[in-house]
């Protein structure tokens, strides 16, 4: 027998109509919302407007303080991928050496602690030092004869703190690299907090790249 409302409220039950009392937030949905912001504003702070761009901000001498940048859209990527003299000028031919991950810290410990933090890629060649990044205003690939350049700083500005994740060989060249942004699509695949952000582009490039899946 189904019983009415007032049936249920002397009986102690609670009435489906009945006025139900606040939901507090949860600690980690707190923290997300919390860590949304601050990334957004160290976004604007410091990776830029956080306006994201389908092109690859290129800098080939992140080492010199007014050293060219050139920005490649898609279209431009695969003419560069599909003319070998023009990325033989690049030096794009060159064997990658060695991969290294590496993470930035962009927020407090705090945020830290449940995975919010910064990811990039760095590419030893014989002659240079490449870095490969996704952020909010598109993606980054800096070149320099000197690691520091590339690892340290971020289109001229010196990264806060950054830590060693890992490292491996690897059998591709640096075209391959530029062939792989443009298979896969990656300058089309727009920035997310959530969903894709640096940490997810930088699981897949080192995945494909390196002998070993990246594991943090």
């Amino acid at each position: 027998m189904i019983k009415t409302s007032d049936e249920r409220r002397a009986a102690g039950q609670r009435c489906p109509h009945d006025a139900q009392p606040p939901v507090e937030p949860t600690l980690a949905s707190y923290i997300i919302e919390k860590a949304k912001k601050e990334w957004a504003d160290i976004s604007m702070a410091y990776k830029g407007s956080g306006t994201w761009k389908s092109e690859i901000y290129y800098a080939p001498r992140s080492d010199k303080a007014n050293g060219p940048t050139f920005q490649i859209s898609d279209v431009e990527l695969l003419e560069i991928i599909l003319n070998e003299e023009l990325m033989d000028l690049m030096g794009l031919n060159e064997k990658i050496l060695r991969i290294y991950a590496y993470k930035e810290d962009i927020a407090t410990e705090e945020f830290a602690k449940v995975g919010f933090y910064h990811m990039f890629v760095v590419l030893q060649t014989k002659d240079w030092w490449w870095s490969v990044e996704k952020t909010s205003e598109g993606i980054t690939i800096q070149r320099s004869e000197f690691r520091e350049y590339v690892r340290d700083r971020y289109r001229g500005k010196r990264r806060p703190h950054y830590k060693f994740l890992s490292k491996d060989s690897t059998r591709y060249k640096i075209q391959d690299v530029f062939e792989w942004l443009y298979d896969e699509n990656e300058l089309n695949k727009e920035f997310s907090f959530m969903t894709e952000n640096c940490q997810h582009f930088t699981k897949r490039i080192f995945g494909h790249f390196a002998e070993k899946t990246l594991r943090i």
